[in-house]
């Protein structure tokens, strides 16, 4: 029987074609791969906050349905291998707590495929999903086209009690979700062998999303019922280009390389809120509130790479150069009603613009001694300056940090059945921009949420040691330090409005423990891919506006696929 798994130090290296599900696409493969599983048709590391896609070494420009609709379209036998970078080297660019899936393609055939998928069903009204995929191969040129659209429905119910320590009353309340969302995209991705050593590729995308939602409910306060009903709407497009070179040296086991990316986003959001005080049994008595929210946003990002690579039998050398460029706008507006008109209020709108650059210099470099013990060392030296301004308010803020970013692997074969490695590395999360725009997005009658200019980044640090043993069994312990981490915090503000806001707050622990079981049995004619995880954490109580906050969590998930031949 093949084995299926390889295990290095920051991966895990699946041999697909030595699974069960050979004769599907790689979607559906995924569900066998150690440390993977698949919810609500997404694919992620099991215990990551964020999960990267790699084609041959190469992040992805996809996201969201046409990456799905692009696993789908892959066939096994197209696969080479499928990387699980649980611990990525300071060569990868990423914030936080992520992990990437590495897919290795073989070598394509001449010829043209094509694939063709439609889904339809019915819950509440009908809805679908349909994609096509075309993939031309001949001599030295490839090209893979992928065309897909949607249209989806969301339902979702919620139910929650605000209790206020001042006087112990409380507020309760009700949300019912509905919507729809269409989507539509393309995408083209091109490779050409210029030479035996030279390889040009690129990529082009391009997707529109439109969104439709409503949300209406109750909040009871202690004296009066105010009912909502919120109008949510808007659209989103996106366009990206990739474009990149590779250059093999003195062998295929050296080389160079050449990544620019460009992506355009356009977010064009609007929100009606219309809030009556009503009696117990929902008659309208009186208008409590009527407002608009509009806030579109720009964004554009400029990204670029080097790299030299070499890979030696028993080593590997890389360093290069890595930086990105993104500017966002948002242009917020607020309108009160006034009579019957809808009037602007210059007070609760925001013209918030951020722009950021980062810059990194990384190396990494790995060393095995007689096929036991290896070694690894790398280090990211990132530089960030990034300025926000608040246009409406004439107020702007700029700052700039280094950071130094090591990391360590290390790795021990006491025999082919018993693998031992460890893992240290330290990473950034910087706040995204919802977290940083102060503009104050109003909910229901209860709350509404507002960003905070002054975060700062949340600095992480990773252990994670790892025992692969009999070939078919993975045992993670992880331990996380986060130093500033950025909690969102609900605040108490004037007339029983509860302010959602983020902060920095002190260090926050989390421990984690993963089984993974990836066996066959039956003979060989089935297999089954089943992970158990238990998480514990803790965030030591801080004092913030007077009050204390902190918390222990713990949590468990277990993930388990068969699959079985029967005939």
């Amino acid at each position: 029987k093949r084995i299926p798994l390889k295990v290095k130090t920051d991966r895990l290296v699946y041999n697909i074609a030595a699974s069960l599900m050979k004769d599907d696409n790689l979607m559906e493969s995924f569900k066998l791969v150690p440390l993977l599983t698949i919810q609500k048709g997404k694919v992620a590391i099991i215990g990551k906050e964020q999960t990267d896609i790699y084609i041959n070494g190469r992040k992805s420009m996809l996201s969201g349905e046409d990456m799905t609709a692009y696993l789908k379209s892959l066939s096994v036998d197209q696969i080479k291998s499928i990387e699980v970078i649980h611990s990525p080297s300071s060569s990868f660019r990423g914030e936080g707590d992520f992990g990437i899936i590495n897919i290795n393609l073989k070598e394509k055939e001449d010829g043209l495929q094509g694939r063709l998928n439609a889904q339809f069903w019915k819950e509440e009204r009908y809805k679908g999903s349909v994609d096509a995929t075309v993939m031309f191969h001949k001599h030295n040129l490839s090209l893979d086209i992928v065309v897909g659209g949607s249209d989806q429905e969301n339902n979702q119910k919620t139910q929650t009690f605000h209790t206020y320590k001042t006087d112990n009353s409380y507020i309760s309340e009700i949300d019912k979700l509905t919507g729809s969302t269409c989507n539509g995209w393309g995408m083209g991705i091109f490779e050409w062998n210029a030479s035996e050593k030279d390889i040009i590729g690129g990529a082009v995308r391009f997707s529109y999303l439109n969104m439709d939602y409503r949300n209406a409910g109750n909040a009871v306060f202690p004296a009066k019922m105010v009912q909502h009903n919120n109008d949510k709407y808007g659209c989103q497009t996106n366009a990206t280009a990739n474009l990149n070179y590779r250059k093999s040296l003195r062998n295929e086991k050296e080389w160079i390389s050449i990544d620019l990316d460009y992506v355009h986003n356009y977010l064009k959001q609007s929100t009606r809120v219309r809030m009556d005080d009503v009696d117990e049994t929902g008659i309208v008595l009186s208008p409590y509130d009527y407002y608009n929210q509009f806030a579109p946003q720009n964004v554009t990002l400029w990204s670029g790479k080097a790299e030299y690579q070499r890979r030696e039998d028993a080593g590997l050398l890389q360093f290069g150069i890595d930086s990105y460029r993104s500017h966002i706008v948002n242009n917020d507006t607020f309108q009160q009603k006034d009579g019957d008109q809808y009037v602007n209020v210059e007070a609760q709108s925001n013209h918030f613009k951020m722009t950021e650059w980062t810059s990194a210099l990384f190396f990494h470099a790995e060393k095995t001694w007689k096929e036991r013990f290896s070694l690894g060392l790398g280090v990211r030296i990132e530089y960030t300056t990034y300025s926000t301004k608040q246009v409406s308010l004439g107020e702007s803020d700029k700052r700039d940090y280094w950071k130094f970013l090591p990391e360590i692997q290390v790795g021990y074969t006491l025999s082919p059945k018993h693998i031992f490695s460890y893992s240290l590395t330290n990473r950034i999360k910087r706040p995204a921009f919802a977290l940083l725009n102060p503009f104050k997005l109003y909910d229901s009658a209860i709350k509404y949420s507002v960003g905070n200019p002054d975060l700062t980044p949340t600095n992480n640090f990773y252990q994670k040691i790892q025992y692969n043993f009999l070939n078919h069994f993975t045992l993670q312990c992880s331990y996380y330090i986060g130093l500033d981490q950025v909690v969102q915090f609900d605040f108490v503000k004037e007339d029983q409005l509860i302010e959602k806001k983020p902060v920095n707050v002190g260090k926050c622990h989390e421990f984690t423990a993963l089984l993974n079981a990836n066996a066959s049995y039956w003979n060989g004619r089935a297999t089954v891919n089943c992970s158990f995880m238990y998480s514990w954490n803790q965030m030591k109580s801080v004092s913030i506006g007077g009050d204390n906050f902190g918390w222990i969590g713990r949590y468990a998930e277990v993930y388990l696929n068969n699959a079985y031949i029967l005939s």
